[in-house]
């Protein structure tokens, strides 16, 4: 009968242990990347107009000679060390976010590439950006010199976490 107890406590105690152990090692190298794509372009007004969705925004994009940002779209990607993630800006550009290591600093290394497709359907996109960056945790790195319509598109990126 003790012997029988003893097992069952030594069970008991192994289940619990189990539900306490740190999840896997690939989810504690997930990296959050937030992407906001920006339409920057100028209607010669006496002031800047920012949407209301880029507040947040407004001193990562003052350094711009434009006077006009519009909010195209924005998500969160979420990849894991080695794995990328992609994003449908808009019907034109793409982006790939590929985080390569997590340094002491709590910055992290992404490889990012803007795709641009061309002019045929079936055509493979070309890489309009293709760099690697390092981004400290809840700063804004933007990306730019890419045409839209009657400006540029810029892709303002954020690391969460």
């Amino acid at each position: 009968m003790k012997v029988a107890a003893l097992f069952w406590l030594g069970a008991i105690a192994l289940v619990g242990a189990g539900v306490t152990q740190p999840p896997p090692a690939r989810s504690q190298n997930a990296v959050k990347v937030d992407v906001v794509a920006v339409h920057a372009f100028s209607e010669n007004r006496g002031a800047r107009v920012f949407d209301k969705d880029l507040q947040d925004l407004k001193e990562a994009l003052s350094d711009l000679e434009y006077d006009t940002f519009r909010r195209l779209s924005a998500t969160t990607l979420r990849a894991a060390l080695n794995q990328e993630a992609t994003y449908e800006i808009n019907s034109r550009y793409k982006i790939c976010v590929k985080p390569l290591s997590r340094e002491p600093s709590g910055q992290v290394r992404l490889n990012v590439r803007v795709e641009m497709k061309t002019g045929a359907a079936r055509a493979k996109p070309i890489n309009a950006i293709t760099t690697t960056l390092l981004i400290g945790p809840e700063k804004k790195l933007k990306l730019r010199g890419l045409k839209l319509d009657n400006g540029e598109l810029v892709v303002v990126l954020m690391l969460r976490g």
